[in-house]
């Protein structure tokens, strides 16, 4: 992102904008994209309170080629805590998430109704399967914890609950077994990569001490956020697609919301306009979102220039629909570079005020808000070559 320093924290103030940048660590296992068909829930993951229509969601055809021809399973954004004194706040509605991990920690943050987990990446959705499973059949939040303890035994107990709950059920009268197919076959692949390294459980952990020096309850700390999640699930509140922003799942998502009278609370795009441009599809899929007043858009953005930070950006959803009226707005970077002027002027809205502001910053005599960041491992390392 070729801006100016200065010019840019100036523009990021006069939006008022929730603007970080913090170092964060690329963490991603490589592998090629596969050539899955498109499918839908199964019937055990079906939303029951969602509407029939809900089931028959289908979903976008996989990307010809990943990100950086990588499955990114956890995510390499550490300072989602910049959207804990909003998402406190909030309870209710319809949330909407891409990637993978970091949506269980903003969802026990804003307690939705209704969780819609997608991504163009068919391994992290099945990723998402996985998590599901371990939600179901943990009680506690330490239960949880220590079914990703990549022991040899809970490998084996894991794999074991997987094939329990997608496995086909064959064979005769008393003779009936789970036979592991397409599905499930994904499913377990998805968990042993997440296994390579302790990806996940290194993740995990990291979060959990992060979170507890910075006094800020998780879904891996405070008991209520756990057992609200599993409920989600229990409840059959959440929802998994593979879905890519730039395609049409979005708009059908948009359009059984607004059949099943549920409007959105949190969207959460993590930095994956960087990888799109928001014409053909996105925007209407945006415009067809049923949105109220409290209803917000989050945003990151990595910063080239910046020794790998990201920007964190929080939005009301009705001025990022607005924005995206324009014709001259095709991606998150030319939201950026707005002019002063039309932003002067008052044409595109303001964005809410986060719990320590770029102002804050600067009137302390620092140029912006950070933090230093523990470097990554060498183990680490082996799987970081570039962010996401």
């Amino acid at each position: 992102m070729n801006i100016l320093k200065m010019n840019f924290l100036t523009l990021c103030a006069s939006l008022s904008i929730s603007f970080f940048l913090f170092g964060e660590g690329a963490v991603h296992a490589q592998q090629k994209s596969l050539d899955v068909p498109s499918i839908k829930a199964t019937a055990s993951e079906t939303p029951s309170v969602l509407g029939q229509d809900w089931s028959q969601l289908s979903e976008d055809p996989p990307p010809l080629q990943l990100a950086r021809n990588s499955h990114f399973l956890v995510s390499n954004e550490n300072h989602h805590d910049r959207f804990f004194p909003l998402l406190s706040k909030r309870q209710g509605d319809v949330y909407i998430g891409v990637g993978a991990e970091q949506n269980y920690l903003l969802s026990g943050w804003s307690l939705p109704d209704v969780m819609i987990l997608m991504d163009f990446d068919q391994m992290v959705v099945d990723l998402h399967r996985v998590y599901r499973v371990l939600f179901l059949n943990a009680a506690t939040k330490e239960d949880f914890i220590a079914l990703w303890d990549g022991s040899s035994k809970t490998k084996k107990k894991v794999e074991s609950l997987i094939k329990n709950e997608y496995g086909e059920k064959t064979g005769e009268d008393g003779k009936k077994q789970n036979v592991c197919m397409k599905t499930c076959q994904r499913v377990l692949k998805a968990f042993r990569i997440s296994q390579i390294h302790g990806l996940v459980k290194r993740r995990l952990t990291l979060i959990h001490r992060q979170y507890e020096r910075l006094g800020i309850p998780t879904f891996l700390t405070d008991k209520a956020q756990y057992q609200f999640l599993r409920e989600r699930f229990q409840k059959k509140q959440v929802l998994l697609l593979r879905g890519d922003l730039s395609k049409r799942c979005l708009f059908r998502i948009a359009e059984s919301m607004a059949k099943n009278h549920r409007v959105l609370g949190t969207l959460y795009l993590s930095n994956a306009e960087r990888y799109f441009s928001y014409v053909p599809d996105f925007k209407p899929s945006m415009d067809a979102l049923p949105l109220s007043r409290a209803s917000v858009v989050l945003h990151t953005w990595a910063l080239k220039n910046e020794g790998n930070q990201y920007a964190y950006y929080i939005q009301k959803a009705d001025d990022f629909v607005a924005l995206l009226k324009d014709a001259a707005i095709t991606n998150l970077h030319s939201i950026i570079r707005l002019s002063l002027k039309d932003i002067r002027r008052g044409k595109y809205g303001k964005f809410p005020q986060p719990a320590v502001s770029i102002e804050q910053g600067l009137s302390s005599g620092s140029s912006r808000a950070s933090v230093k960041t523990n470097p990554p491992t060498e183990t680490t390392k082996t799987l970081q070559k570039q962010n996401h």
